[in-house]
């Protein structure tokens, strides 16, 4: 089944008013005082982290996802979306799976996560996210759609250009979360797209996490 985030409209209203988008798609923090990297550690002690949100630039070799050339980037933010610090992660290893969980999924991959860039070593143990999940790209959510114009990167054709980013966290539960855009480079540019069939176009896919996940 697939359905929005438990406290996805908390996000969501803190989220309209900016995101930016850097190589990698949206940037991870949230309004004025989005970051990349780590605060301050004078600023950083005041917040607790609460929530963090999934982006990756996964690279598509002849119609499947490729580990190398690929890499996850995870924002970790306080109860109120402000945030923390930002680190990557490499990709250990991937596999396309044959069937995607929903209809509206048009491709699913296995992921397995590799070691971490430290940036947020500091603040918050990361190492209690889940070392494998899922990631897809399919259908544009109407979650998404109602929001897509109030985010300044997202170019003005990204609802007819743009992919929806699914994810699933664990693998012993069956739900499935929409929580982000994904599109190739000519997607995001708002040249062509969106993707409506299997397999994806080869090149680099960013899926960038709008909606946040709480942290265990």
């Amino acid at each position: 089944m697939t359905k929005p985030l438990p406290g996805m409209l908390f996000l969501f209203l803190l989220a309209c008013n900016s995101a930016k988008r850097s190589d990698r798609g949206l940037d991870s923090g949230i309004g004025d005082q989005a970051i990349s990297g780590s605060m301050p550690d004078s600023e950083a002690a005041i917040f607790e982290p609460a929530w963090w949100r999934l982006s990756a630039a996964l690279r598509v070799v002849a119609g499947q996802l490729a580990a190398g050339g690929s890499e996850l980037e995870v924002a970790v933010l306080d109860r109120d979306g402000i945030g923390i610090c930002t680190e990557f992660f490499l990709v250990e290893s991937t596999n396309t799976e044959p069937t995607s969980p929903d209809p509206a999924i048009l491709v699913w991959w296995s992921i397995e996560r590799g070691e971490g860039s430290g940036e947020c070593a500091a603040y918050v143990d990361l190492s209690v996210l889940p070392r494998r999940f899922f990631l897809g790209v399919g259908e544009l959510h109407p979650e998404l759609v109602a929001v897509a114009g109030r985010l300044e990167e997202i170019p003005a054709s990204g609802t007819t250009t743009l992919n929806g980013a699914y994810a699933r966290l664990d693998s012993g539960v069956d739900d499935v979360w929409v929580y982000g855009f994904a599109g190739d480079e000519a997607a995001w540019d708002g040249r062509s797209g969106p993707a409506m069939v299997a397999p994806l176009a080869d090149g680099t896919w960013t899926l960038a996490g709008y909606y946040g996940f709480p942290l265990p």
